[in-house]
């Protein structure tokens, strides 16, 4: 507020030393006094805000005690609450780890049986490769008995005119003509490495 007068006489000493004219100077003069006038409103607002935060202030340190009051009342009844919340804090984790238990027996359960599945599949598929061996070799010796069993002469053969191998069947490009084993040997020709 003091700042706004001595403003408003600084600029009215200035319009006087300056040599202004009345009119000048009274149209001046005025208009600092709205100035001023706008000045004063602007502090009356303020400090209604000043005033509102100090009771809100207030308000809150009130608040404040009111809870200390209210804690230290809380700490008079607080031991046997406390003990109540931490039994049914250790009912609840004595629940959580006979659950955990359960669970990790039923895990361990079902991995064991996995397992036992898994090998008696394993040894079943071991049997079954087995078998497949044993009646693969069956059969290789009885092919392998056929064939020296099997006279070699009168055995039909395919060869060319100007080959120099004789085949089981048509065994690429050319004219191939039927003939016996013993002919294609008695010509010098020796079997193909395709077909033999």
């Amino acid at each position: 507020m003091k700042k706004i007068i001595k403003l408003g006489l600084v600029l009215t000493l200035g319009l006087f030393i300056t040599g202004c004219s009345d009119s000048n100077a009274s149209e001046t003069i005025s208009s600092q006094s709205e100035t001023i006038e706008a000045q004063k409103l602007t502090n009356e607002e303020q400090n209604a805000t000043i005033s509102s935060l100090e009771k809100t202030i207030e308000s809150l340190e009130k608040d404040k005690k009111a809870d200390e009051v209210t804690k230290k009342n809380g700490e008079e009844t607080a031991p046997a609450a406390l003990k109540d919340q931490q039994e049914e804090q250790k009912k609840v984790q004595a629940e959580q780890q006979r659950k955990e238990q359960e669970t990790q027996a039923a895990e361990e359960k079902r991995i064991a049986e996995e397992k036992q599945a898994e090998e008696q599949r394993l040894a079943q598929e071991a049997d079954a490769a087995k078998q497949a061996a044993e009646v693969q070799a069956q059969q290789d010796q009885q092919q392998a008995a056929q064939v020296v069993a099997e006279p070699t002469q009168g055995q039909t053969v395919y060869i060319t005119a100007t080959g120099s191998k004789y085949h089981t069947h048509k065994c690429g490009n050319g004219v191939y003509n039927p003939a016996t084993l013993e002919e294609a040997q008695a010509r010098g020709l020796t079997p193909c490495s395709k077909c033999y």
